[in-house]
């Protein structure tokens, strides 16, 4: 084999095969509804810029942000046009500027896990008012924390994993 029959065999298996150009249409029909994919955390909106993208390609995608309140961190530091000092970076008081109007996405959460899960549940289970009852809470648990600063805060509002809760998160219940 010489090295322009390598190259045309490595070339041609790093092309797309037909049958995964398509995927996202045929999970769809083979299972009758758009993907679902949650994304887990949010450092620096990774998750939230990559949900978004997902969700202009029908993909149904969701974001938990739990107990990351930091600005880089929430969609207003993406989306919203702001100006003006939101406190600490690390809880910041976004009822400080005008936001003019930006409302989160109906597929963002940010808080307690749990808040966070029921809500991304019931949005899930399009169960919507629920879902508005359960994003009220959230804000009222971030605005708790907001404007707080982390010297100020002491510990983090959040529980650090020990070994065991780590254990039980991944072997299941």
């Amino acid at each position: 084999m010489t090295s322009v029959d390598i190259s045309t065999a490595v070339t041609s298996s790093l092309r797309p095969q037909p049958q995964g150009v398509d995927w996202h249409r045929r999970f769809q029909e083979e299972y009758g509804r758009a993907l679902r994919v949650l994304h887990l955390g949010n450092i620096a909106n990774n998750a939230f810029n990559n949900a978004r993208i997902q969700r202009q390609h029908g993909i149904d995608a969701y974001v938990i942000a739990y107990e990351n309140y930091h600005i880089m961190a929430c969609p207003e530091w993406e989306e919203a046009a702001f100006e003006g000092d939101l406190g600490d970076p690390f809880f910041p008081d976004w009822t400080k500027v005008d936001l003019g109007g930006y409302q989160r996405p109906r597929w963002f959460a940010s808080g307690p896990l749990k808040l966070c899960c029921s809500m991304i549940a019931a949005e899930v289970g399009g169960r919507s008012d629920l879902a508005d009852e359960i994003r009220r809470s959230l804000d009222r648990a971030r605005q708790s924390v907001s404007g707080q600063t982390a010297s100020a805060a002491g510990d983090p509002p959040w529980p650090e994993n020990s070994a065991a809760d780590s254990q039980v998160a991944c072997d299941g219940p």
